[in-house]
């Protein structure tokens, strides 16, 4: 009976746990099979395993050492209390406790107690560090980066691979020690002393207590040694690494002190031989004020007194450390400087030698242009276009520069009562189609010249796109089931929707009724269980946005803000950039991201509809992915098996080009000196965008390099000095794969005056022309926005080219109305680029470069405009004498063939309303004013002609 009685507890408490711990198995369960889809379940077991197995032989070790401990404090108390003594009351905290309780309480029962409570402490005291498994694995894989730190002589590999597990080891074995000393000499304090006055520490508590100092001491000691280590972190000196007081003073303390503590601490073991352990205390105490004063006083006295008296002669050295390492760390010693003349010259043979410049000059900002894609693009209220994409694609043969953007669904902007379980798990499951436009030409009306569009998609037959549908994008939507029995929502056409069967491999198939009711508790969603639509053969979609999908998969790598699409073989993937970084490269100076080493070693390709994901080594000199490789070499594959074809869309990351463009404004100056001084410090330009003054980022154009022939796709910036807006170098990143990744500085003449991104914007701002147009626009129910300001090298000067857009605040729909071009002598604004070339050359086009540039940018009849805007300005002009007061206005005498005042009050009146119409945007309007007010005043002139009243005007 009593067996029987023990069976049922058991069972009982193992359905409890399994309660308790459902959702854990439920989870675990779901993630073995969403790895085991996306093909990375064996770097799943990796990272899991590894992480549980450390923590596992953490608290092990945790647990082993503190229950040896404990059998030593239980054996002192019972020997003291219950073999010693004859009274079994105690005084524990001033308070008096019964222990004879301990006299009946069997040896095993008292072991199960003491094991117990150790168990407790080893869980909570162990150490849960997240990223325990990478350096572990780190620690074990690590590779040698062939570089070697010039004061330790140490492989920067030992920094970046072993020293932060040993740092791991020795953190978790001091709080180990230091637990477990408090805990014993408390219980020995406690439980040992029958009062204050007549107080004695057993002699085997002693001996505990001795071992444990000593063991203590010897774990410090060996952390001195890492602290040598951590110096070339050091952020103490000038520079960040270790100084003059670092490599001179601190190195040589952290030895002794090292030395010193295992020579105190063989004494203290010894101690317990020693009838009186006072000698120990003072020893111990004297270290303290000793070490107080070597780690803290001394370093302060010589850097106060021997360093910053001559500062720069102390610390050269290790500022060109700094700057060596520094320059290694963020890829910038790879960069290649060039020389750029800096004539100032241009001319119609420049822009012939630099066709493909021109023929790409992006007209288009990509913040507004955004906004025209979701008013003219997104067709119904559940489709968003996240962001904007640049790239470029061969058209017609030729290589052409375009926006683009997929049309992505977002459930959240169903209409409320659509949002059903059915709609948003069954039905709207996916994004459709993308748009896309070349970056140099618009519509009549001012509208991005769409070569991709509508749904179902028109484009191009250069780029096929036979599967738009996006499954995995960058929406965070739910769960969808795919292949399912109600069909799809896959595009709507006229006043019908079009539905589809999801055919490929994305998902986890629903198979049987158990992986239903796994499903169903995973997402708290028991529609999953009882829906009729969902067959065996449906697949279950899950952690569908891209963030969230290669996060998953690879939680160790870093990743750049804008993964882009690419239309592949027919139909849509996305690229994302990854990067390796650190921030315990040596010597090297920490951005403000945190880090102080990163390359872009991987790129990353997901597949919109079937959600592959793909790693791919593009670095493969990186000895952070070379390690990555030896934990995980399932993982990455060579650069070698990318997709044919796909390459040709490589881009040079921002983010990566951003940290390096900020490093580099210091750490271009190689010298010491003129670095310690700070001489030719640098700085990131600003624009002006809208009405606000912002900091310019890098952007992406398809042009002629200096002294190079063929179309690079790059990323570049421009550099100013600080404090100052000219500008004095610039920086372009390749994008193209036989040259990815090369960077080229290029530095203007230091006696040329080159003008900066601002110094073009106050010329903007101080043309009277523009600023009257502008203030002509920027009212009455319309915004002027001013676009991204472009600097633009070509040949041996730099031309610089704004869009300027036209928004009515009624339809937030912007218009491209204007060019604005610039060489730094001289600012034009025009309709399209040939005439802003034409106005800015002061000629025009030779006859054999026309149709060297598209003319698709506002054609005649805004030319029409342009001429009835300067009237416009003429008029605002004051003229003496001849403005009539208000109080007398003109009248002009009635004749034969009508009245005069007449045509003149209907000519006002259509010159009005068109523009009225010309500030709603309403273009069809404002051209039937404008042929209404053309026939008035042809009219009038016939009148005057007639009645001879040419003199009175």
């Amino acid at each position: 009976m009593a067996k029987k009685l023990k069976l049922r507890w058991i069972i009982l408490g193992l359905l409890v746990l399994l309660f308790l711990f459902s959702s854990i198995i439920v989870n675990f369960y779901v993630d073995i099979l969403w790895f085991q889809e996306v093909g990375y379940l064996n770097t799943f077991f990796k990272m899991l395993g590894t992480n549980w197995g450390l923590r596992g032989v953490q608290i092990v070790i945790f647990f082993l050492f503190f229950l040896v401990n404990f059998m030593v404090l239980k054996k002192v108390i019972f020997q003291r209390f219950l073999q010693q003594t004859s009274s079994n009351i105690i005084n524990i905290g001033g308070q008096e406790t019964d222990l004879s309780f301990l006299e009946n309480l069997p040896g095993r029962r008292a072991n199960l107690l003491l094991g117990g409570i150790s168990l407790l402490l080893a869980v909570i005291f162990s150490v849960a560090n997240p990223e325990a498994w990478r350096q572990f694995l780190f620690f074990l894989n690590g590779t040698d980066f062939g570089m070697v730190d010039p004061i330790l002589g140490m492989d920067v590999g030992f920094y970046v691979f072993e020293l932060p597990f040993l740092r791991f080891v020795f953190e978790s074995g001091l709080i180990l020690l230091v637990v477990t000393l408090v805990i014993a000499a408390a219980g020995y304090f406690l439980l040992t002393r029958p009062s204050l006055r007549s107080y004695k520490i057993p002699p085997l508590a002693q001996k505990h207590l001795m071992v444990l100092a000593g063991l203590l001491m010897f774990w410090r000691a060996w952390g001195y040694r890492l602290d040598i280590y951590r110096l070339m972190f050091s952020r103490e000196g000038v520079v960040f690494g270790p100084g003059y007081v670092d490599a001179t003073v601190r190195i040589p303390v952290f030895n002794i002190l090292s030395i010193a503590l295992v020579i105190i601490g063989l004494v203290t073991i010894f101690s317990i031989f020693l009838r009186s352990k006072k000698p120990v205390l003072y020893l111990i105490v004297g270290w303290l004020v000793v070490a107080f004063a070597l780690t803290t006083v001394y370093p302060n006295v010589i850097q106060r007194f021997r360093v910053e008296p001559n500062e720069f002669a102390r610390e050269e050295q290790y500022i060109a450390n700094n700057i060596e390492f520094t320059n290694f760390g963020f890829n910038l010693h790879q960069i290649e400087e060039r020389a750029h003349p800096f004539t100032g010259e241009l001319n119609w043979d420049i822009i012939e030698e630099h066709s493909g410049t021109i023929e790409n000059l992006r007209i288009w900002d990509w913040r507004p242009i955004l906004q025209t894609y979701r008013q003219l693009e997104e067709r119904r209220p559940y489709y968003v276009f996240n962001r904007i994409d640049i790239d470029r694609y061969e058209i017609d043969g030729e290589l052409r520069q375009v926006m683009l953007a997929p049309r992505e669904l977002d459930q959240n902007l169903l209409p409320e009562r659509a949002k059903t379980w059915v709609n948003q798990a069954l039905r709207y499951t996916h994004g459709f189609g993308m748009a896309m436009s070349p970056v140099n030409t618009a519509t009549p009306e001012g509208f991005p010249d769409l070569i991709m569009r509508d749904i179902p998609p028109i484009y191009p037959d250069d780029i096929p796109l036979d599967n738009p549908s996006i499954y995995f994008g960058e929406m965070e939507n739910d769960f969808v089931v795919a292949k399912n029995a109600s069909q799809e929502f896959h595009f709507p056409s006229g006043d019908e929707n079009i539905y589809y069967d999801y055919s490929g491999d994305g998902g986890i198939p629903i198979q049987n009724t158990l992986r239903r009711l796994l499903f169903a508790l995973r997402f708290n969603s028991f529609q999953i269980l009882l829906a009729g639509d969902i067959n065996p053969e449906s697949r279950l979609m899950f952690d569908r946005s891209i963030h969230e999908r290669i996060r998953k998969i690879a939680p160790f790598l870093a990743y750049d803000a804008d993964p882009y699409t690419v239309i592949h073989n027919g139909r849509i993937v996305w690229i994302q950039d990854a990067y390796t970084v650190t921030d315990l490269f040596p010597y090297s100076e920490v951005s403000r991201e945190g880090i102080n080493y990163i390359r872009n070693s991987v790129k990353i390709v997901i597949d919109a509809y079937h959600g592959s994901v793909d790693f791919y080594v593009v670095d493969e000199e990186d000895p952070i992915i070379q390690t990555y490789q030896k934990i995980f070499p399932d993982m990455f594959k060579s650069i070698e098996d990318f997709p044919e074809g796909l390459e040709k869309h490589f881009r040079y990351p921002e983010d990566i080009f951003s940290i390096q463009s900020r490093m580099l404004t210091t750490y271009h100056m190689r010298d010491p000196r003129v670095f310690y001084n700070r001489e030719d410090q640098w700085e990131l330009p600003q624009e002006r965008y809208g009405g606000s003054t912002i900091n310019m980022t890098p952007y992406y154009t398809l042009m002629e390099l200096p002294g190079e022939e063929e179309l690079n796709f790059i990323l570049m910036t421009p550099f100013t000095p600080i404090g100052r807006n000219n500008m004095v170098s610039w920086l372009a990143a390749k994008c193209d794969p036989e040259n990815y990744g090369e960077i080229i500085q290029y530095n203007f003449p230091k006696d040329r005056l080159v003008f900066g991104p601002m110094q073009i914007e106050a010329q903007i701002d101080q043309s009277d022309e523009i600023s009257r147009l502008i203030s002509l626009w920027d009212q009455h129910g319309s915004r002027v926005i001013r676009g991204n300001l472009l600097v633009l090298p070509i040949g041996d000067t730099v031309l610089y080219v704004e869009p300027l857009f036209l928004q009515s605040e009624q339809a937030e729909i912007p218009q491209l109305r204007r060019i604005i071009m610039a060489t730094g002598e001289r600012v034009v604004m025009e309709p399209n680029i040939e005439m802003a070339l034409e106005a800015l050359l002061g000629e025009k086009i030779p006859e054999e470069l026309e149709g060297l540039i598209d003319e698709d940018i506002l054609p005649e009849e805004e030319l029409l405009l342009e001429e009835e805007e300067e009237l416009i300005l003429e008029e605002e002009l004051p003229l003496e004498e001849e403005i009539p007061s208000e109080e007398e206005p003109p009248v002009f005498p009635v004749t034969e063939n009508g009245d005069l005042n007449d045509l003149i009050s209907r000519a006002q009146q259509a010159y009005d309303r068109a523009q009225e119409a010309l500030k709603e945007g309403d273009w069809a309007t404002y051209g039937s004013q404008q042929e209404i007010l053309r026939e008035i005043l042809e009219e009038m002139a016939i009148l005057i002609e007639e009645e001879g009243l040419d003199e009175q005007f």
